[in-house]
Parts: C-alpha cells; structure tokens; sequence
C-alpha cells in the first residue's frame, strides 16, 4: 500500500509506503522517499516506478544487478578455456588415431633357420564405424610349419656308469663317486644326472661326484689310474663336479679343472 502527498512548506510531492518490518513480523515499517516535483502528474509517474521497484522479489535489487552481472564476467571466461582445452584434446586424438595407419596387403615374411622355419601372415583389419584405425586392430597370425626337436625335446639322463665310490667317513656320511658319462650330454643332462645318483645314494648326507667322460682317458681317471696322465689330459677328461651337503645345498661346476689339485 503506497501514497503520495504534498508537503505544504516547500510544495514537493513525497511517496509513502508500509513495507515488511522483519522485527515485527508485519507490514508496519514507514518508508519515505521524496519525489523531487511539485507537479502531480510527474508524482504519479515516479509513484508507479517505486510501486514496481517494491513489488519485486525481495532478492532483486540493484545491487545484486552488480553482483549476477559480475558474476556472469567471471563465468565467461571459465566457459571459454573449459571448451578450449576440451576442443584441443579432441583434436589431439585424432590426430593420434590418423597416424597410426592400418597395414593392407602386406606380403607374409618368411623366417628361415637350419631346423626350423616360421611364417607370419599379417592379415587386413577389418574396418567398422565404432573400430579406430589402430595397431591393435591388425590381426597378425602367426603359424609354425617346422619346430626344431630339441627345443621341445625334454632333458634327459644320459647314460652313466659308476666306477667306483669311496666313504670318506661314516660318522659324518660322507662319500665320493666317480662316475664315467657320455660326453654328448649338455651341462642340464649332466646335473640331473648328479641329481639322480645322489637320490639313489641317500644314505649319504655330504656327497661329491666326479664325472668323466666314457673315454679311455676318463675310465682311467674315474678308477684312480693317474699314471702317465698329465693336467691337459686331467682337465679335458674331467667334464664336471658335483657336491652336496644339507647346509650349502647342491652345487654343479661344468669347468672343474681348477680344482685338479684337491681331487
């Protein structure tokens, strides 16, 4: 409820209204404002400008005019660089995904061995709307015509000979073997070899096997026949050396040469 009146000192229209009283509770707070005119028509017009200015919503005022529009500012430019970078990022992987180029009739290349031959079939991707253009699209076949045996050939025991065992001591179990082996065998033959022979001997604890090869040289040595043999001999005959006790555990030399000397 608004009015306006005519002060009789000075002749200017004043607007008048009750507005909410946040004290009270109630419509009973006087506000004045003056007009700044003596004419009644122009106190009519501004009374319909305060009349609008109050009936809008409490929150809107000038001065949260300045607060939206400054925010607004503020917002602009987060929404410009958030759509910058994602456009840059787009734009990124594609240019990723155009570089890695599928591979089209590609001839099959043909790797050849002594024993074994491998041939690789690169075959053309097949290209839909919801597949990229990658490598991890090209399907690549790879197929085996020859595989070499002793590759898959499982390690076997070669064939051996004990030619003599010496219980070094019987309290502490202890004994040495000297056994003459094929000399074809490769150094994993050889220490299963070891392996078995200590298993079929358990009963001694702490064990050394000694291993020639089935020469003449090496029977010789394997029976302790040292006679006219010198260190050149020794060492070729001798193809390697096994030892074992509970503490250290197994231990396989392939080279034992250096150790002519002690055994």
């Amino acid at each position: 409820m608004s009015s306006i009146y005519k002060k009789g000192r000075d002749g200017y229209y004043y607007y008048q209204r009750y507005v909410y009283n946040p004290k009270t509770g109630k419509k009973d707070k006087r506000v004045f404002h003056s007009l700044g005119t003596k004419d009644f028509d122009i106190a009519c017009l501004k009374k319909d400008k305060y009349d609008q200015d109050y009936l809008r919503p409490s929150g809107y005022t000038k001065k949260g005019k300045v607060t939206y529009s400054r925010l607004f500012y503020i917002l602009i430019p987060i929404t410009l660089l958030f759509f910058y970078e994602h456009l840059k990022t787009q734009k990124s992987n594609q240019s990723s995904i155009m570089e890695e180029k599928p591979i089209y009739n590609a001839k099959p290349k043909i790797l050849s061995s002594n024993n074994s031959k491998i041939k690789v079939v690169i075959d053309k991707p097949e290209v839909s709307s919801n597949q990229d253009n990658s490598k991890d699209s090209n399907k690549i076949i790879i197929a085996t015509n020859e595989v070499n045996k002793s590759i898959i050939q499982k390690k076997s025991i070669p064939k051996y000979k004990i030619e003599r065992i010496i219980e070094l001591s019987e309290t502490f179990k202890q004994a040495k073997i000297f056994v003459t082996v094929n000399s074809k065998a490769d150094n994993s033959s050889l220490k299963l070899l070891c392996d078995e022979i200590k298993k079929k001997n358990s009963q001694f604890s702490n064990i050394i096997i000694c291993l020639y090869d089935n020469s003449k040289m090496g029977k010789k040595l394997a029976n302790g026949d040292k006679y006219n043999v010198n260190n050149q001999e020794k060492q070729e005959a001798w193809i390697g050396m096994y030892t074992y006790n509970p503490v250290e555990g197994a231990y396989f030399d392939d080279n034992p040469g250096g150790y002519l000397g002690a055994y």
